[in-house]
């Protein structure tokens, strides 16, 4: 286990003594910063956080989650190595977006707009682990979840599949 850290606290805390809590997706639990955000930002891109998902309150420092009248399409993530300063880490997330989604009560617009999105986890030490304090972002999602929930208008879901094919022509 690769441990990084400023001061003793930070050292322990990455290096032993991690949350408690465990997720559906990770056998044993959360013990580096760099996991905690890995963790986020894949079941983000899962399309957890457009259900009810408490696990999302669970790791960071707010106490709700607002609701989202649009959320990003993502082709891909990145989750690059941290940078201490002080006692908080920052962990580079780096989004490679195809564009959005606007949702109304019942339906979903897709708004196309390719772009790189740079974003810093802001995170830090606490009694039980470590917590995220920013960025408080929309869900960014991946195209696959987005075609299963999404009830695009019009031509929007056949416009969707056809970018994410161009970006990836093996379909996966």
């Amino acid at each position: 286990m690769r441990c990084a850290g400023v001061g003793v606290l930070i050292s322990l805390l990455a290096c032993g003594s991690g949350d408690s809590r465990s997720s559906p997706q990770q056998e044993g639990p959360i013990v580096t910063p760099e996991t905690l955000v890995h963790q986020y930002v894949e079941r983000d891109a899962l399309g957890e956080r457009l259900r009810s998902a408490p696990w999302f309150l669970e790791v960071v420092t707010w106490s709700e989650e607002p609701a989202y009248d649009s959320y990003t399409v993502i082709r891909s993530y990145e989750v690059q190595q941290p940078v201490t300063i002080n006692d908080t880490l920052f962990v580079p997330v780096t989004y490679h977006r195809l564009g959005w989604i606007e949702t109304t009560q019942d339906s979903a617009r897709l708004i196309v707009s390719d772009s790189v999105e740079h974003r810093q986890f802001a995170v830090v030490p606490v009694e039980d682990g470590w917590r995220i304090t920013s960025p408080r972002l929309d869900p960014h999602v991946l195209v696959d979840p987005v075609l299963r929930v999404a009830p695009l208008i019009g031509n929007d879901r056949d416009r969707l599949s056809a970018i994410r094919s161009e970006h990836d022509p093996s379909g996966i």
